[in-house]
């Protein structure tokens, strides 16, 4: 593996503590550092000017300051107010911690207690959380460059300006040489229409171009949406007439997106790089890529609006289509900007969402690592971080069902299961924070049938249920939970409440069900909803109060999944409430199957013991910490456990422990996933190349799924991992024969 180039700047006066630190850092094997040393404040800025380093490790007193004036002095300099800074002081104190970070500083460590894998750990995670800030502030900046684009688009029928405009913007952002758009002619060639290039460089407006290539494709590939991002003209193995072509231009790096026009291809945005090769970065090419189709729309409106200027004929028929056009961008605009808002609310909740489960999670691993905790304030802190790891893991994974819904990726695996099981899961899963408010659950739940569906669904749609229900309950209060089998034929006129009340259904009151169906009502006497939100409670990030002052949590995506999880089983839900403060009821209808089978009971009531005694299992993961736990519940479970730090590794473990299993990262250096297992299954029998493997990774999207069966995974299991769900796959797959 090749190591990494950092530079790091010591600002410190005490030449025994610079070069403990340089010590420490040259025991890391997976970098290569230049460290510069300073021993005053105002030398250390000099070297940040000049060199631009990764890290600064600073000195919290220095001969002409204290570290806070070098913070201040510094984000003055770099207009940021996050800085990859870490301070160092003789004095542990919290009060000098908490001033450093809010001056800009990613980490506070008191020396003494430094140790090289704390002064790692700390450099890692400083340069980590800038160059996240950087992502993010980049994501905003395109964000905001799309809008203000959009907003142009509706704004003005002017197409010269917003091919003007495009050009200016993307080249600011890119802090590129030069950014064109070409358009082609009707036999593909084409001229340069407009452009933004900097002094130092050939301005290429109205040069017409052929381009041979273009002439014989046609630019077929272009218009099936290709992407062209060149880092080195001279070394990505382009035909010789296209480099002299781009020489000819003082093209180095080349990013060209292209421009449709409905069917067809208008023309290219193309950026340039002409000082030197560049490598161009996935968020600049999304920036570029959106861009692009804001430009086709653009041209689409320009001609629809020629067009309707050119068929209206009479001082009457042009007011009216300017009425009209007026009318539709006015409305367009209100549309965009309700979209903005929401979009704006949505990404301010998800900010908050996934970073509040991170301040306990980082706090408690700093006392861990720093204090002397007791027993019990140990077992409080491991507690805290699972409880909030599990939190955020809930929400990024609510964000991928999200995304495969919208895609139509989300598949689901039908099967006759128990309902009342499932419905007693849920529960089970959902007690702990029911009994942190005093919150009786409530359940009637007789034996109706099987429906068919996905059980982990199915799960999903109870537990989003019963969590609402719990949140939105006062403490000391009761959550009901009733299951019932309705006939065929039955329909609702509405439902009522549990002392008699009306409600307004939402999205509509169920209609008459041709087969039995089981059905499911879950409901609280909590906060309510209103009459103005219930219409809306099903709809994708939408939520009743997103303000900062909201007492409930939550990314608003819950039951917008668990509507189309109801659907996509053949179902309907209501939700239903009298108003604010007086509850709220949800029902689920499922269709039930036409005969019960009980030996298809849930598998939960077969449940059985897992026992791994004589099973040899080989751990593949290039994560030490990961290696360290799955190893010790392997061995927990009774199996014989290796682990290897790499696939070149795990090759060779593979011949001489000859495991049962192979468990598998994915993400990698040297081998990933996918080359290891297809380098497993090129060996002959006799050296493992019919080993049952399980891929254990976090990339957990279906394409991910199917990628690792086409690899020649028999299992594909999602990290953070569920401990036993991994047992229960070693366990099945070893009973299972080999590989034919």
């Amino acid at each position: 593996m090749s190591e990494q180039q950092r530079t790091i700047l010591i600002v410190d006066d005490s030449p025994e503590d610079r070069e403990l630190y340089r010590r420490y850092l040259l025991r890391d094997c997976e970098y290569r550092y230049t460290i510069l040393e300073a021993t005053l404040g105002q030398q250390g800025l000099e070297l940040w000017q000049q060199h631009q380093p990764d890290v600064v490790l600073l000195d919290y007193r220095l001969p002409d300051g204290d570290g806070l004036e070098w913070l201040d002095r510094m984000s003055t300099q770099k207009q940021q107010p996050c800085l990859p800074v870490i301070v160092v002081t003789g004095q542990g104190s919290e009060a000098l911690a908490v001033r450093s970070i809010k001056a800009g500083a990613q980490d506070y460590l008191v020396k003494g207690q430094i140790t090289p894998e704390g002064l790692q750990l700390a450099v890692n995670g400083a340069i980590a959380t800038v160059q996240l800030r950087a992502q993010l502030q980049q994501r905003i900046e395109i964000e905001r460059l799309v809008a203000q684009m959009t907003r142009q688009i509706h704004q003005s029928l002017k197409l010269d300006r917003i091919l003007q405009t495009t050009v200016d913007e993307v080249r600011q952002f890119l802090q590129c040489d030069r950014v064109f758009i070409y358009r082609f002619r009707s036999d593909f060639s084409g001229i340069v229409v407009v452009e933004s290039v900097g002094d130092n460089w050939l301005s290429i407006v109205d040069v017409q171009v052929e381009d041979r290539y273009f002439m014989q494709t046609r630019g077929e590939e272009y218009r099936r949406g290709r992407i062209q991002a060149v880092a080195d003209v001279r070394a990505a193995g382009l035909s010789k007439c296209h480099v002299d072509l781009l020489s000819q231009f003082q093209i180095a790096a080349n990013l060209v997106v292209p421009i449709l026009h409905g069917e067809g291809l208008w023309g290219l945005l193309v950026a340039n790089q002409c000082a030197a090769p560049r490598q161009w970065q996935p968020l600049e090419i999304e920036l570029v890529q959106q861009l692009s189709t804001q430009v086709g729309i653009a041209i689409q409106q320009a001609e629809l609006y020629q067009q309707a200027r050119a068929e209206l004929s009479e001082r009457q028929q042009t007011e009216i289509e300017r009425d009209r056009l007026f009318a539709q961008e006015q409305s367009a605009r209100e549309e965009a900007e309700r979209a903005n808002r929401v979009k704006d609310e949505f990404l301010a909740v998800l900010s908050h969402e996934l970073r509040s489960p991170l301040n306990p999670i980082l706090g408690w691993v700093k006392l861990l690592q720093t204090s002397q905790l007791d027993e019990a304030q140990t077992k409080e802190a491991l507690n805290t971080i699972e409880r909030n790891a599990k939190l955020q893991t809930q929400l990024i994974d609510d964000l991928l069902d999200v995304a495969k819904i919208l895609r139509g990726k989300l598949n689901l695996n039908a099967a006759p299961v128990n309902l009342g099981s499932i419905v007693e899961s849920a529960m089970e899963t959902v007690r702990t924070s029911a009994d942190a408010k005093s919150i009786a659950l409530h359940a009637v739940l007789p034996d109706i049938g099987l429906v068919s569906g996905d059980a982990v669904r199915l799960q999903q749609i109870v537990w989003n249920l019963l969590s609402n229900a719990i949140k939105f309950s006062p403490s000391g209060g009761r959550v009901e939970i009733e299951l019932e089998r309705v006939e065929a034929g039955r329909g609702g006129e509405g439902e009522r409440g549990s002392r008699g009340e009306e409600h307004s259904l939402c999205p509509m009151p169920h209609a008459p069900c041709p087969m039995p169906y089981g059905q499911l009502t879950v409901r609280d006497m909590g906060k309510g909803i209103s009459r103005e939100f219930l219409p809306h409670i099903f709809e994708y990030f939408r939520q009743e109060d997103a303000s900062i002052t909201r007492q409930h949590g939550g990314l608003g995506l819950g039951l917008a999944i668990v509507r189309y999880l109801v659907e996509s089983h053949g179902g309907t839900i209501a939700a239903a409430s009298c108003g604010e403060g007086q509850g709220a009821t949800f029902t689920v209808r499922l269709p039930l199957v036409a005969v019960v089978d009980e030996s298809n009971r849930s598998p939960d009531s077969l449940a059985r013991k897992l026992d791994l005694t004589g099973i040899r299992v080989l751990l593949v993961d290039d994560e030490p910490d990961t290696r360290q736990m799955l190893s010790f519940v392997f061995r927990e479970y009774g199996a014989e456990s290796m682990a290897a730090a790499s696939g070149n590794e795990g090759l060779t473990l593979l011949e001489s422990f000859q495991p049962h299993i192979l468990v598998s990262d994915i993400g990698m250096p040297e081998m990933d996933g996918y080359t290891l297992m297809k380098r497993v299954r090129s060996l002959p029998p006799e050296r493992g190349g019919q080993i049952r493997a399980i891929a254990l990774t976090a990339y957990a999207r279906e394409e991910d799924r199917q990628k690792a069966a086409s690899a020649g995974f028999q299992e594909h299991i999602s990290k953070p991992v569920e401990l036993e769900k991994l047992v229960r796959a070693v366990f099945d797959l070893a009973r299972q024969p080999e590989i034919p």
